[in-house]
């Protein structure tokens, strides 16, 4: 796959098939079309998807490097980064068919979601898109959202899920564990104080984090993975040099993790953050907490106590 970071640089002598989107978290919707599209190259076109950039929201589901990482994993001829410049989306809905779609990418194909928009105003739509494809004899294929009514899969409704802290629904979704990325950095080494030591990462600040509080984890480094017990927030009962921070305490394990990186996933969430008015109070909470994060992964068998 070759990955175009500017649109403008894009050249082909063939003729493509495409889609277009931001494909924030690349959900299972967004799996589905990319199947469909691939289906193309056995008519011989030359797959493309186009994205517009993570500039447009400030906060993601994947951040840039995740989400060409994800790419990676789909035979796909090409990936295009569309500017993010106000002029580009001043473009009418026609032009940005015939000038862009067309005349760059000489496309002949296209699928996408029902709901998908484009153009000045987002005033292009699924009618225009028929119309055209008529006009300028491109193929088109339209899918409806995977799922119905409160269940549609979307990028919006992930967000919703994970800002309730419902991870498990949210990465129903997604098709994977909602996770958060990083190096692990020293912290206060108050869990260690306490008898629990964590493994701690301050987010990407472009990340988009879910609901801050306790949640069952898994921690994959170098290849291992972790059961774990995942604190997010400001940690209201301890004063610290940070913002928010990830901490997980490994389940069962021991090791300098130290400037490693590490991608810790979201299993399901046990409480929401609160202050605590001792350390011995925080502590007693802590052992609740380890219970219910054991129950979810040596209860299921899903990772051995080592």
């Amino acid at each position: 796959m070759v990955i175009y970071e500017q649109s403008d640089t894009f050249h082909t002598d063939r003729e493509t098939a495409v889609t277009v989107g931001k494909f924030d978290g690349l959900h299972k919707g967004h799996v589905f079309l990319l199947r469909e599209l691939l289906k193309y190259r056995e008519e011989g076109l030359q797959t493309a998807v186009l994205v517009f950039g993570s500039g447009l929201r400030e906060k993601n589901l994947l951040t840039d490097g995740e989400l060409r990482e994800a790419f990676s994993a789909f035979p796909l001829d090409s990936l295009v980064f569309l500017p993010t410049d106000p002029a580009f989306f001043l473009l009418a809905p026609e032009d940005f068919v015939r000038e862009v779609l067309i005349g760059k990418f000489r496309m002949k194909a296209m699928v996408a979601g029902r709901d998908f928009r484009f153009g000045k105003d987002r005033a292009g739509d699924v009618s225009l898109l028929r119309k055209l494809s008529g006009e300028a004899r491109f193929e088109l294929k339209i899918f409806d959202k995977i799922g119905d009514g409160s269940d549609a899969v979307s990028s919006t409704e992930i967000r919703n899920l994970l800002t309730e802290g419902d991870t498990e629904k949210a990465s129903e979704m997604l098709g994977y564990d909602y996770f958060i990325s990083g190096e692990i950095v020293h912290g206060q080494h108050l869990g260690t104080k306490l008898g629990f030591p964590t493994i701690n990462i301050i987010p990407d600040p472009g990340k988009f984090l879910p609901a801050f509080g306790v949640y069952a984890a898994s921690a994959e480094i170098e290849g291992q993975t972790y059961g774990g017990l995942l604190n997010l927030g400001i940690r209201p009962s301890v004063s610290g040099p940070h913002g928010v921070l990830l901490e997980v305490h490994l389940l069962h394990t021991e090791g300098d993790f130290y400037g490693k990186n590490a991608r810790i996933r979201f299993k399901r969430r046990i409480r929401e953050e609160r202050h605590f008015d001792s350390l011995g109070a925080l502590k007693a909470q802590v052992l609740s907490d380890l219970s219910e994060a054991e129950k979810e992964f040596f209860a299921k068998n899903v990772i051995d106590k080592g």
